[in-house]
């Protein structure tokens, strides 16, 4: 019995978080630098990781393959400011 109210807890919890993450919601000012820093804070750790001590690396320009997963930074606020924007967008601004 606790068994079947654990698995149910579990279900609810995961449903509740993929809910939130594709709710659209407004991030502004500090709620907009905490939220994309702890989006972020993985993604920027590992790609320290791909470096290979090659210093010819750091002075080529992206790819063009990298370069369009990614927007500019310039625009989060007007993306997810003025207008809302869910966690999948804001992950893109990483």
């Amino acid at each position: 019995m606790k068994t079947v109210l654990l698995i149910v807890l579990l279900l609810t919890m995961s449903t509740t978080a993929l809910e939130q993450q594709k709710q659209a919601r407004h991030y502004c000012g500090r709620f907009l630098a905490l939220t994309l820093a702890d989006l972020c804070w993985e993604y920027k750790r590992s790609d320290d990781s791909y470096y290979d001590g090659n210093n010819q690396d750091l002075t080529e320009p992206p790819s063009p393959q990298t370069a369009e997963h990614r927007i500019q930074k310039r625009g989060v606020a007007d993306d997810c400011c003025l207008r809302a924007c869910t966690l999948d967008v804001l992950l893109l601004y990483c």
